[in-house]
């Protein structure tokens, strides 16, 4: 407020003052005019070096606020009264009763203004507290300093934090310790980002709090705000110097100690990408991830800083495992499966598979169960068993995602793939006997009943399905063997190529074991009452062998019973023409069945080539007669002298044998076999030629069951193979697609329709 001050009033304006007003104002007139009733009235109390706007207004009840306009005061003039006329005028009492009235004033314009800020009307509460301030503005008290801070709260409570911030000052300016407005003045700074200020001001409020939990917070918050304005300063700095590793560290241990982790984290990145050496950046980057986790609790920023670390050294010890544990701790299941997708991918498919197939049980597990993601689980399955096919649970389970989202022939494959690493377990048959049920594929289904029969772990129903479709005797067949039938019957692993060079020394290796015997006085001549024609006799056993050769394919034997034989079950006659011995194991005691399979089984090996082997059982005689034959053929792959004398004696009596013909066709096959790089593995080769004539025996019988009892009987350890290896192979063979696929072929399969 502005104010004018008018020394000679109006006549009009002082018609009711005393006549000494009417002329100059001077000490005369002064007392006079303080002896008169109406002064003691009048008087206003004002302080030393009080300021004459904030006078003028307190006396004249002005608004000392208003900027709109000039007060104009008329006054006579203005004179001075020594001490002594103020006494003994008896002015002291009045003007005191001034001071008081004044204070009462201030206190109630106080009250009123609290009043109005209780009920938010705080435009009301301003007016009023700026009209106590106008009042109280010549002094420097703690009243003063309320007023100040009732003001500035009222500005900050409206958005006027500039103004209010203001206020604050000038009412510390006049009480520094004043309580309520350093609270007001630190909270203000703390909300506007000055952390240094507020921890300036709360150190000044901590001389007036005595209570030791708040003294505890106030302490508390000086450190906060202190390393706040210390990390804004380091901020600052390192805008200028962002690669200053010495600020670096600071502000890391800034961070650490104000909690802020997440900044911490950040800075822990911003060193480790400093370092150079891969492997200790691998390691900065776990610190930082594990910082991230276990203090931020940011999960995602976590498993990222792990990959990081991973990227740069796969092998830093723990990375992938803080990843698996931060991503089951947060629940993130997707996360969880994409993450062993990626260490999946960062394996790769060589080296040690164990680490990998740890990764693809864990990612199928989580991806059927928490994400309920069929297809990601069969792939993950699929993975699993191509990396450790023995894996059977992963089979069954595969197999049986596969048939619910109606994928059965996968499902199928699948289980069948399952026998042949486990065919002793009987779930898998099941497995597959419930699924050829549904799909009403009897055949199929009658041969799951028969595995399940021949390991002992057929229930009541799959009993009757076998007992319901078991033949009772030989099977009468539409088709006989062909060389397609062989082919399929033969084993993925069977080498053709050496059949070819068997077939073309299988004779003169023959009639050169012949010859060593005769020479030696030790050939066997066979008796010829014992013969028997298997197109008239009435021995069953006779007459399945002759049914045998005919469903093979094969050259039908000539066939010797001997029933007080009973050392031989069905044994080659060492004759150069096909002959066969049968003992009392064979000719009695047999079910029509039984004799089916063992027949077929044995004229299996009158294929071409085969027939050696009841010659030469023993690997190394086989080997010995087929090195010798080809040193014949071709002495620059094995030289005749590299055969010792044994093998030189052998190539003698086998050169008597082997003519043109045989020389034609053992050279073409020996080519076939350079072509592929083959080797000439017997071993293989005989064990291969084994399963075929067990598989074309069951092919013959049809039944598993029957089939499998057999096993140790129809043969000894051909190639090596026990009856349990010769089972191993064929029970599963039983079940599968291919097997299934014969029997259509030949016409066989069951039905009920």
């Amino acid at each position: 407020m502005r104010t004018a001050i008018l020394l000679q009033p109006p006549i009009t304006s002082i018609d009711d003052l005393p006549s000494c007003f009417a002329d100059r104002v001077d000490s005369d007139a002064l007392r006079e005019w303080l002896a008169h009733p109406a002064a003691r009235q009048r008087l206003v109390a004002a302080a030393d070096r009080a300021r004459l706007d904030d006078t003028v207004a307190s006396t004249f009840r002005l608004d000392s606020q208003k900027k709109d306009g000039v007060a104009v005061i008329y006054v006579a003039g203005h004179a001075f009264v020594e001490d002594a006329d103020w006494d003994s005028l008896g002015l002291a009492d009045a003007f005191e009763r001034s001071e008081v009235a004044a204070d009462v004033r201030v206190e109630d314009m106080i009250a009123a203004a609290a009043t109005k800020f209780d009920e938010d009307a705080w435009d009301e509460a301003r007016e009023i507290y700026r009209e106590a301030e106008a009042r109280v503005s010549n002094e420097a008290s703690p009243r003063h300093a309320e007023i100040l801070l009732a003001l500035g709260e009222i500005e900050r409570l409206q958005g006027r934090t500039e103004e209010a911030t203001a206020l604050l000052d000038r009412a510390l300016s006049m009480a520094p310790k004043h309580e309520g407005a350093l609270r007001a003045r630190a909270a203000i700074a703390r909300s506007t980002g000055e952390n240094a200020i507020a921890a300036a001001m709360l150190h000044r409020l901590l001389g007036s709090v005595d209570d030791p939990t708040e003294r505890s917070e106030v302490l508390a918050t000086i450190a906060s705000e202190s390393l706040e304005a210390a990390r804004s300063a380091v901020l600052g700095a390192l805008e200028l110097r962002p690669s200053d590793l010495d600020l670096l560290h600071r502000r890391r241990t800034i961070a650490e100690l104000s909690e802020n982790w997440e900044d911490a984290v950040t800075v822990e990145v911003q060193l480790a990408e400093h370092l150079g050496d891969s492997k200790q950046r691998a390691k900065a980057f776990v610190r930082a991830a594990n910082m991230s986790h276990n203090r931020a609790g940011n999960t995602q920023r976590a498993v990222a800083l792990f990959e990081a670390a991973i990227e740069d050294d796969p092998r830093v010890a723990g990375a992938f495992e803080a990843i698996e544990r931060a991503l089951l701790d947060s629940g993130d299941h997707a996360g969880l499966a994409d993450a062993y997708k990626r260490q999946l991918e960062r394996l790769g498919t060589e080296g040690d598979a164990k680490p990998r197939v740890e990764l693809l049980k864990k990612l199928a597990k989580v991806s059927r169960e928490d994400l309920e993601d069929t297809a990601a689980t069969i792939e993950a399955l699929d993975q699993l068993c191509v990396i450790q096919p023995d894996d059977i649970d992963a089979r069954l389970e595969l197999a049986e995602l596969l048939e619910w989202i109606e994928e059965r022939t996968l499902a199928v494959r699948t289980l069948e793939a399952a026998t042949s690493h486990a065919p002793f377990r009987a779930e898998i048959y099941r497995e597959l006997n419930r699924v050829f049920a549904k799909t009403n594929d009897d055949d199929r289904s009658y041969g799951a009943c028969s595995a399940l029969v021949t390991l002992g772990e057929a229930d009541i129903d799959e009993q009757l399905v076998y007992s319901q479709f078991a033949p009772e005797g030989p099977l009468k067949v539409e088709r006989a063997f062909d060389d397609e039938v062989w082919e399929l019957l033969a084993p993925e692993d069977h080498d053709q190529d050496i059949d070819a060079v068997m077939a073309a020394v299988e004779q003169a290796a023959i009639s050169a074991w012949l010859d060593a015997r005769e020479e030696a006085g030790d050939i066997l001549t066979p008796d010829e009452k014992y013969r028997q024609d298997p197109t008239t006799t009435t021995v069953a056993a006779v007459r399945s062998f002759g049914w045998a050769s005919r469903l093979l394919d094969v050259e039908v034997p000539t066939i010797y019973a001997q029933p007080g034989n009973t050392k031989v079950g069905a044994a080659t006659f060492p004759v150069r023409g096909n002959a066969v011995l049968l003992g009392r194991q064979v000719l009695t005691g047999r079910s029509p069945v039984e004799l089916a399979f063992i027949a077929a089984h044995h004229m299996a090996y009158s294929r071409p080539g085969w027939r050696a082997i009841a010659f030469f059982p023993k690997t190394e005689e086989l080997s010995a007669v087929t090195l010798s034959s080809v040193s014949i053929v071709r002495p620059d792959l094995v030289e005749p002298q590299s055969l010792g004398p044994g093998g030189a004696q052998l190539a003698t009596q086998l050169g008597k044998h082997i003519d043109g013909t045989t020389k034609k066709r053992l050279g073409d096959a020996i080519v076939r076999l350079q072509s592929r790089n083959a080797k000439l593995s017997l071993d293989q080769w005989v064990r291969t030629v084994e399963r075929t004539a067990c598989r074309a025996a069951l092919l013959a019988t049809g039944d598993v069951a029957v089939a499998t009892p057999l096993l140790s009987v129809i043969a000894g350890a051909v190639g090596g193979m026990t009856a349990r290896d010769r089972a191993r192979d064929l029970i599963p063979f039983s079940v599968s697609q291919r097997y299934a696929a014969l029997r259509g072929i030949v016409g066989v399969r069951v039905g009920r329709g």
